[in-house]
C-alpha cells in the first residue's frame, strides 16, 4: 500500500494510473483483515481522477471510492472525506459538467452543516481552492457563485472563531494556507487579527511560503510586501526573506522575463543580522542573476565581504567551503576557485585548530586528567608558582572563556583547603573566574 500511495502521489498524470488505482482498491479490499484502510488511502486514490480520459473507467472508479468511503466516513476525516468528494465533482465537470456542477452545489450544503465553525471555514477554504481549479478549466462557466459563498462562510465566521479560543494560530493556519492564493488579502486580515505578536509573525510567513508556491507570473509583488511588512521578529523575518530568494532560485526559460520584478528584495539580504545566512544568501542571488545574464559582480562583492568580516572559526572554514561547492555551479568558476582557495588557506592556519567542537572536547578532557594530577600536587603542597603559569596557559589555549571557567571550576573543587583561613582558592577565583565572568 506504500508503494501503491507513493506511485500514485508522484506518477497522477500517467496514462496507467487507473491500473494502479484498480489494483490499491483491491488490496485495500483483500487485505483488509490485516490492514484497515484510511481515509487519506482513499484520497490518494482520489487524487488522479480528474486526469482521467476514460470516462467509462473514471465513472468506475468514482462508484468503487464511493462505496469505500461510505463505510469509513463516521471515522474519517473531514478534510480527507471533503477533498474525495471534490476530485470527484471535477472529474464529473470533465465529462458532464451539469452533474459536476450539481455535485459541487452539494458538497457546499455538506459543508454549511458542519457543526464546528473552525473546521467548517477550513473546508470552505478547500472548497474554494478545488472549484478555482474547476472555474480555471471551464471559464466559460459562471462558477464565481461558489467561490464568493465560500469566501463569505469564511468571513462570516472568522471573528467568532477567534473569540472561542486562544489558539488562534493553530486554528486558522489551514485557513490561511487554502486562502492565500485565492484571496490573498483576506488571508493578511485574518493573520492580522490573531492575539499574539509571534503567532501573527508564524501565520504570515506560513502564508507567504504557501503563497510563493504558486507559478511565478502568479506572483504579485505587492502581496509579498504586505506579507513580509507585517513580520516583526528578526528571526521569522530572516526565514521569509530566505523563502523569497529559494523561490526564484532555479526559474525556467519561460519566467526569467519576471525576474527583474523582484530584484528589490535581494537588497534586504544586506540588513540581514546572519552573516552565514546573509553569504548563502548571496550566492543563490548571484546564480539567479547570471541566469538572468544580469550583473552579479556587487552581488559578489558583498559576498566576499561578508564572508570576510566572519571570525576566524572553523565555522568559517565550513561556509567557505559550502559557498565554493555551491559557486561551482556557476557558468563562471572563477569566484568558486577563489572562495576555495581562501577557505583553504583559512584552515591551514594553526591557531584555529581549537576551533573545531571535536577537538575541543578532547583536549577539554586531557587538561581535566591533568587537573585531577595537579589537584593532589596542591593538597600535598608539591608544587610551584610556575606550575599554576602552566596551568595558566594550558586552560587559556581554549577560544571559550565558558570552558575555561568550567575547567578552573573543576580544579579548585578539587582541591581540599588546609585551613578556614587558606586564601589559595580565593585567589585561584579572583584571579580566573571572577574576570571572565565580569565580562559575560
Amino acid at each position: 500500500m506504500f508503494l501503491i500511495r507513493n506511485w500514485i502521489g508522484t506518477n497522477y498524470k500517467d496514462d496507467c494510473v487507473a491500473k494502479i488505482i484498480e489494483l490499491g482498491l483491491k488490496l485495500a479490499v483483500d487485505k483488509s483483515d490485516k490492514y484497515v484502510p484510511k481515509s487519506s488511502d482513499y484520497r490518494t486514490f482520489a487524487m488522479p481522477l480528474p486526469n482521467l480520459k476514460d470516462k467509462d473507467k473514471a465513472y468506475e472508479l468514482i462508484k468503487n471510492i464511493e462505496q469505500y468511503t461510505a463505510s469509513i466516513e463516521a471515522t474519517s476525516g473531514t478534510n480527507d472525506l471533503l477533498a474525495i468528494k471534490l476530485y470527484i465533482a471535477r472529474t464529473l465537470c470533465n465529462f458532464e459538467f451539469e452533474k459536476g456542477e450539481e455535485k459541487l452545489l452539494e458538497i457546499y450544503f455538506e459543508i454549511g452543516k458542519v457543526s464546528d465553525l473552525a473546521m467548517r471555514c477550513t473546508c470552505f477554504a478547500i472548497y474554494a481552492n478545488e472549484a478555482t481549479n474547476i472555474k480555471n478549466k471551464f471559464q466559460e462557466q459562471n462558477l464565481d457563485i461558489y467561490l464568493d459563498t465560500a469566501r463569505n462562510g469564511i468571513e462570516e465566521n472568522i471573528d467568532k472563531i477567534l473569540e472561542q479560543t486562544a489558539s488562534h494560530y493553530e486554528i486558522v493556519q489551514s485557513i490561511i494556507t487554502n486562502l492565500v492564493r485565492l484571496y490573498p488579502n483576506n488571508a493578511i486580515n485574518i493573520c492580522q487579527k490573531l492575539n499574539k505578536s509571534i503567532d501573527r509573525d508564524n501565520a504570515f510567513l506560513e502564508a507567504l511560503a504557501t503563497y510563493l508556491e504558486q507559478s511565478i507570473e502568479k506572483i504579485n509583488t505587492d502581496i509579498i510586501d504586505k506579507l513580509l511588512d507585517n513580520i516583526v521578529d528578526v528571526d521569522i523575518q530572516k526565514i521569509a526573506i530566505s523563502e523569497i530568494i529559494n523561490r526564484l532560485d532555479g526559474v525556467n526559460d519561460n519566467e526569467i522575463f519576471i525576474l527583474p520584478n523582484f530584484n528589490k528584495y535581494f537588497e534586504k539580504v544586506d540588513v540581514l543580522l546572519d552573516n552565514r545566512v546573509k553569504c548563502l544568501l548571496y550566492i543563490k542571488i548571484i546564480s539567479i542573476l547570471e541566469q538572468n545574464k544580469q550583473d552579479y559582480s556587487i552581488a559578489i562583492e558583498k559576498l566576499n565581504q561578508t564572508w570576510n568580516e566572519l571570525e576566524k572559526s572553523v565555522y568559517k572554514i565550513e561556509l567557505g567551503f559550502e559557498i565554493a561547492y555551491n559557486a561551482a555551479f556557476l557558468n563562471n568558476t572563477d569566484f568558486a576557485k577563489n572562495i576555495l582557495r581562501a577557505a583553504k588557506d583559512e584552515k591551514n592556519k594553526p591557531d584555529l585548530l581549537l576551533d573545531s567542537p571535536n577537538t575541543t572536547e578532547i583536549f577539554s578532557l586531557s587538561i581535566e586528567l591533568a587537573l585531577r594530577v595537579f589537584s593532589g600536587l596542591i593538597i600535598r603542597n608539591n608544587y610551584e608558582q610556575k606550575d599554576i603559569e602552566k596551568i595558566e596557559i594550558i586552560i587559556g589555549s581554549l577560544p571559550s572563556e565558558r570552558q575555561q571557567m568550567k575547567l578552573w571550576s573543576t580544579l579548585i573543587l578539587k582541591i581540599i583547603p588546609k585551613s578556614k583561613d587558606d586564601v589559595f582558592l580565593k585567589k585561584l577565583i579572583n584571579s580566573y573566574i571572577i574576570p571572565k565572568l565580569s565580562k559575560n
